[in-house]
């Protein structure tokens, strides 16, 4: 090899190794100092931009973890505020048994009526006091909404048919009523002691499902010998017991009738007949499977699963596809619109919990009357008087808040144990509605808690050090360093080697 002294190969080879050592003795430090492997987006690209991801997504379930424990620490307020309700709620229950007692004179039943009021006055108080960071929970504003589709059955009546000795009248034409107008008949009957078979097949309900299409909804039966009618409206609110009669629908016709039929629980237009009958029936507490309705011997049967409408007399039975317009408030479509409490408990948008909470004011405070177990009693009651005061009882309960309610009397105080009743189990469902929810934010709770753990195990061992390995690496490099610099001092020596050749040699002369 040559000897030179412009240029020194071996000096800058020990000292591209040298500083190489030194440069990887310094990530080691610098990761040993800093625990993580991953400092930077130049140590690990790819790794780096899936680690910061991750990091993005556990701070976001770290909130999410925070927001599923406020929401339930809002629903437990909410909780603690209804289950006060429902220990007055039970108090006022006492009070109405008290009162309904004989033992009890009219004064004393106008102080348990006092103590009443004052339970209700309390119970308002509750609903406007449960708050959550401002906000009132338990006045409704947070319940479910209602939204129904406008009420639009139509050719309600154009498959009924004859039934027994009856013939059907082509082209029926019109009927003038006095005060009323003229109808057109979509459907007219003849006979004697005949009968005409309910029939919906041909009904529509385009857009709309059933209950809902039938709301408000109806036919009407004229006589052709006279200016009576009747309408038979559908009333999609309530079941088939809570079905009414009003004999006065209007006083520019002192012969009209209004059959209001309970439809709730029909689901499809084949079940209508049978709704109908057990309506009418209910409305005029009859327990018979043929009875008289009205005027003209106007009657219904039953005949297995079929059901008519008779008439004893020679006159036509007809039918319009409408009810007629009477005195009577129009039912109208209940639409309410509230908003939920949302409890984010995702990372992206969209992903929430909704929870409602049902209005505890004491006007909002009714549970559902002629329910399972009250059609049960009324049904087993076989006395015919017991069974219409029972039905009277029921309805008025029907028709009341725990505001309208009265202790003073014992009747009154009858209606009261029902109507509390039915805010006992309106409570009591909503009480266990909230410990629903509860129990879910507790379960997102700990699900969102072993996310966040996996996620971290994922990303510490993408971005931490593991510190024995790294140590090696360190005293590693750490010595290859030291022995790089020791050759490097050699090296630069090479040079001053070429020069001792230049130095002449000293002579003498003898």
């Amino acid at each position: 090899m040559a000897m030179t002294v412009t240029y020194n190969e071996e000096s800058r080879q020990a000292l591209f190794h040298r500083n190489n050592n030194m440069m990887m003795a310094n990530k080691s430090m610098m990761r040993l100092s800093s625990g993580q492997k991953i400092n930077s987006a130049g140590d690990a690209p790819s790794m780096f931009a899936v680690s910061e991801k991750m990091r993005e997504r556990i701070r976001s379930l770290d909130q999410d973890e925070l927001n599923v424990q406020n929401g339930s620490s809002m629903l437990t307020t909410a909780e603690g505020g209804v289950n006060h309700i429902v220990d007055v709620l039970h108090s006022m229950k006492t009070l109405a048994i008290n009162s309904a007692n004989d033992t009890n004179s009219d004064d004393e039943r106008q102080v348990l009526q006092r103590e009443y009021e004052n339970h209700l006055k309390t119970i308002n108080n509750v609903v406007f006091n449960t708050k959550f960071n401002g906000r009132i929970l338990l006045d409704g504003r947070y319940d479910r909404p209602v939204s129904h589709s406008p009420a639009n059955a139509a050719n309600i009546v154009d498959s009924f048919r004859a039934g027994e000795n009856a013939t059907e009248i082509t082209n029926p034409g019109t009927k003038t009523i006095t005060n009323f107008g003229t109808f057109d008949l979509d459907k007219s009957f003849n006979g004697s002691n005949f009968s005409v078979k309910l029939d919906f097949s041909a009904m529509t309900a385009d857009g709309s499902s059933y209950p809902d299409a039938l709301h408000g909804k109806g036919f009407a039966i004229l006589c052709s010998g006279c200016n009576q009618f009747i309408n038979v409206v559908f009333d999609a609110n309530k079941n088939v017991y809570q079905s009414t009669y009003n004999a006065s629908p209007t006083t520019l016709n002192s012969e009209a009738r209004e059959y209001v039929i309970g439809v709730k629980n029909v689901t499809d237009k084949s079940e209508l007949p049978t709704a109908i009958f057990n309506g009418v029936a209910a409305s005029m507490d009859k327990t018979e499977s043929s009875f008289i309705i009205d005027k003209h011997d106007l009657g219904m049967k039953r005949d297995g699963n079929d059901i008519y409408f008779t008439k004893r007399d020679n006159l036509e039975m007809q039918f319009t596809n409408a009810i007629i317009e009477t005195d009577t408030e129009p039912l109208t479509v209940e639409n309410r619109e509230t908003s939920a409490l949302w409890i984010q408990d995702g990372t992206l948008a969209g992903q929430r919990i909704e929870t409602y909470i049902k209005s505890f004011q004491t006007k909002d405070l009714k549970g559902e009357i002629f329910n399972d177990a009250d059609i049960a009693t009324l049904n087993s009651i076989t006395d015919s008087t017991e069974r219409a005061e029972y039905r009277k009882l029921l309805t008025k309960a029907d028709n009341m808040t725990l505001d309208d309610v009265s202790l003073a009397t014992r009747e009154g105080s009858q209606v009261a144990i029902r109507v509390i009743d039915g805010a006992l189990d309106y409570a009591l469902d909503e009480q266990a509605t909230l410990g629903t929810y509860i129990n879910r934010l507790n379960y997102v709770d700990e699900n969102i808690m072993t996310k966040s753990e996996n996620l971290q195990h994922t990303d510490s061992s993408i971005r931490d050090t593991d510190i024995a390995k790294e140590m090696t690496k360190f005293a590693r490099y750490n010595l290859l360093t030291q022995s790089a610099q020791f050759i490097l001092a050699q090296a630069n020596q090479l040079p001053g080697m070429a020069l001792n050749l230049l130095r002449p040699e000293s002579t003498s002369i003898a």
